[in-house]
């Protein structure tokens, strides 16, 4: 099973006014089925509409949050956070950040674009990138979570932190 390295990030009163988002559901959310259904549907968010610069947009160009029912556009990370609300009913602006599960969502975006000899900074890669590029990421990230590693390592299981564990 997949786990997350919890790493709590809060900078302000704010962010500690909001309500953490629950082990069971960081832990429900990498796991794998569930992390592959988060990131197919980020990808079918972004073929609906894209952008860049910001998370989303809603249909008059205006900067909106990517789970703001009035999105019609979001970036790659903005497609994950919305994917988030429509797969697990987890609205990512409604909780506080965890920056150790925020990196493990977007752990197979980023090995993706590495393997690609691309920008691991997704928000910047997205920027420069098109649309069909970014959908093409995050079905490549999915399709990663079914075989992460498929040299020597193969036959550990696949953490999310970039270790090898033995079963």
């Amino acid at each position: 099973m997949d786990k997350v390295i919890y790493r709590m990030v809060v900078t302000t009163d704010g962010e500690l006014a909001k309500p953490p988002i629950s082990r069971e559901l960081m832990t429900q959310a990498v796991r794998c089925e569930v992390h592959r259904k988060v990131l197919f549907r980020a990808a079918e968010l972004v073929a609906m509409g894209w952008t860049r610069g910001v998370g989303a947009r809603d249909e008059l160009g205006q900067k909106v949050v990517a789970t703001d029912p009035q999105a019609v556009s979001w970036c790659l990370n903005g497609a994950i956070n919305r994917a988030l609300l429509d797969v697990l009913g987890l609205d990512w602006y409604a909780c506080r950040l965890d920056l150790g599960f925020w990196m493990t969502l977007r752990r197979p975006v980023r090995e993706v674009l590495r393997g690609r000899s691309l920008s691991t900074s997704v928000g910047s890669w997205n920027d420069l990138a098109n649309p069909q590029a970014v959908e093409d990421v995050l079905r490549a990230a999915a399709a990663w979570l079914e075989d992460p590693d498929p040299g020597p390592r193969k036959h550990g299981t696949h953490s999310p932190t970039g270790e090898n564990e033995r079963d």
